[in-house]
């Protein structure tokens, strides 16, 4: 088999993979956790699934559980960005300012400032979320 009829074999197989018609159930609108493809949910009784297009399945209680974990996990790369965000920011405000450029040194401690206040209210959302609120909210 030449190299020209894999890929057309590989197109043929997504085409039939992404068929509606052929998925079981109807779209949800959700993502799968695992794979970020397309969620299908089924319902069987009193029973809700969802499933996707390779196979993650999902009752709705365990798909509540594993996006629970990915909030947290963003929250938490949000944090740590944000306070790298703020440190890089205040180490080019002090350089502007050792070039006497009142300009940057604004700009720059602005950001710098704008990002410590998020990143503030995202370590307050996660403490929330742990049951330990803070003073003040």
């Amino acid at each position: 088999m030449s190299n020209e009829e894999v890929k057309l074999n590989s197109v043929e197989l997504d085409k039939k993979i992404l068929e509606i018609e052929d998925l079981p159930g109807t779209l949800s609108g959700l993502v799968c956790p695992d794979c970020g493809g397309a969620l299908w949910e089924m319902r069987k009784g009193s029973v809700l699934r969802f499933e996707c297009h390779v196979g993650h399945a999902f009752l709705g209680e365990s798909l509540l559980e594993s996006q629970a974990e990915d909030i947290e996990h963003l929250l938490w790369s949000t944090l740590r960005a944000l306070k790298e965000h703020s440190k890089i920011t205040r180490q080019m405000a002090n350089e502007a300012r050792e070039q006497n450029d009142p300009l940057r040194t604004e700009r720059f401690e602005n950001q710098a400032q704008q990002a410590q206040q998020r990143a503030e209210l995202i370590r307050q959302v996660l403490l929330i979320g742990r049951g330990n609120p803070t003073p003040g909210l």
